[in-house]
């Protein structure tokens, strides 16, 4: 079991490593957390950041009402309006194919995307 202090400890950092990458941009950094997994998280790494950002949410499901992936992304509530010229980091709580962040990203292809993980075996 991981403990909530290191779980904060971990999030903390990434919110200085975020804040230091994105220090000199001119827009603020837009969050996107795929729903639902990575609300909480998001909400948490937002308010470590030392950066203007925004939090937006989307939701995508490959899974149906199994388990298992069907291998077909379905977009459910995407972003409402463009993030083009936009500095996007994709926050996603299970990243297996990582064709829920591929759907996503090339919804808008002129959206400068990142993804970010944060696996809990990083100290």
């Amino acid at each position: 079991m991981i403990s909530s202090e290191r779980i904060s400890k971990r999030v903390r950092q990434l919110g200085r490593d975020i804040s230091e990458v994105y220090a000199n941009i001119d827009t603020p950094l837009v969050l996107v957390a795929i729903l639902k997994g990575a609300t909480v998280f998001s909400a948490d790494l937002l308010r470590t950041l030392n950066i203007p950002a925004e939090l937006e949410f989307v939701r995508a499901a490959s899974y149906g009402a199994g388990t298992k992936t069907t291998g077909r992304v379905k977009i459910a509530h995407m972003v409402e309006g463009s993030l083009a010229g936009r500095h996007v980091l994709l926050v996603e709580d299970i990243v297996d194919s990582g064709r829920t962040i591929d759907t996503i990203s090339d919804t808008d292809s002129t959206t400068r995307a990142f993804t970010a993980s944060c696996p809990g075996s990083t100290p």
